[in-house]
């Protein structure tokens, strides 16, 4: 039989962790109102940051390819597909919807059961031996695919590497049962107590291959900034006394990033602006130091704030702004 499903998908707006709560608001309007195609452009344009009239029809044909909306004689009304993800928002129907129209997410959530810690270039590698028309010469494609099964609750990712979440381990048990697997030992076990009553947890060895970073530049940089956000100027703290930040790597250290581990490359900042960085929702002007933020109004045209001693390159605020920036797209 012919599989006849797209193999790519695209994002939609609001990043990871909004795009689903974006997307239900707009369906809710679609369902009340029956909009002109137009309108519902002009909705996108007016509700997100989109900035690109041609972007939103190419993200809301990619919605139509879930069967979440439909589109007759210039007139948009919810697909049944979205109708039945509105009812409660099960994730597992969006994902049903998903598997349904787009190839590779079975395979991808298979892949994360049987070896655990995945990259996006370890997802790109999965897709393209499965698929032969997954032509992936970066990780692009892929990571799009993890970001829809991270928005829906089925896979955390923590500096650059993906695992299955709780919900996600008990999807890809399913999964397997329905194609005829045998689950895991502890799969069967209600309540998270394996059987037998054991509650120990499981331990697995993995041999995993992380970037090593110069931590006496991380040190350096914190002193520099006491530990302030360089985004916000928020200082969080272990205790009474000791201060608490991240550091932020403009161009990611790994693949395909590949960036150097210098501090021209890095920024201090507290553990809601590393992940708005992570996640694409903060850009900095590389010029001006004028700060962009997806969601947070009263950061943005806010300056970076940046001590003499830190020599920051704006080839690095630039890679970030063009390569992980969504501001405009999702």
């Amino acid at each position: 039989m012919t599989d006849d499903r797209r193999m790519t998908t695209d994002r939609f707006y609001g990043g990871v962790d909004g795009r689903l709560d974006i997307l239900a608001t707009l369906l809710n309007w679609i369902d009340e109102t029956e909009p002109t195609e137009e309108a519902v452009h002009d909705w996108i344009l007016a509700e997100t940051r989109a900035r690109s009239r041609d972007a939103v029809g190419k993200h809301l044909g990619f919605i139509a390819a879930l069967e979440l909306i439909e589109s007759d004689d210039d007139t948009v009304t919810i697909g049944d597909a979205g109708a039945r993800w509105l009812t409660d928002r099960d994730p597992r129907i969006f994902y049903e919807t998903l598997t349904a129209n787009v190839k590779g997410f079975e395979t991808l959530l298979a892949a994360f059961s049987e070896r655990g810690e995945l990259t996006d270039d370890d997802l790109r590698d999965i897709l393209v031996d499965a698929f032969d028309e997954a032509q992936m010469e970066t990780a692009g494609p892929a990571a799009r695919h993890r970001e829809w099964l991270q928005a829906l609750g089925f896979v955390a990712r923590d500096d650059g590497v993906n695992t299955l979440t709780l919900t996600g381990a008990q999807l890809a048990s399913e999964q397997r049962a329905e194609m005829g697997e045998p689950p895991d030992a502890d799969d069967s076990a209600p309540d998270g107590v394996r059987s037998g009553g054991d509650t120990s947890p499981t331990r697995r060895t993995r041999a995993v291959t992380r970037v090593q970073r110069d931590q006496s530049l991380v040190d350096t940089l914190k002193s520099l900034y006491a530990n302030r956000c360089q985004l916000c100027g928020d200082r969080r703290q272990y205790d009474q006394t000791t201060g608490f930040s991240h550091v932020h790597h403009l161009q990611p250290l790994g693949a395909p990033h590949d960036g150097p581990d210098v501090t021209a490359n890095m920024l201090v900042v507290c553990p809601n602006h590393h992940a708005d960085l992570d996640h694409g929702l903060v850009a900095v002007d590389p010029e001006s130091l004028e700060i962009t933020h997806a969601y947070a109004d009263a950061e943005t045209n806010a300056t970076l704030t940046v001590v003499d001693e830190h020599e920051l390159g704006a080839a690095y605020l630039r890679y970030h702004s063009q390569e992980r920036v969504e501001l405009g797209e999702s």
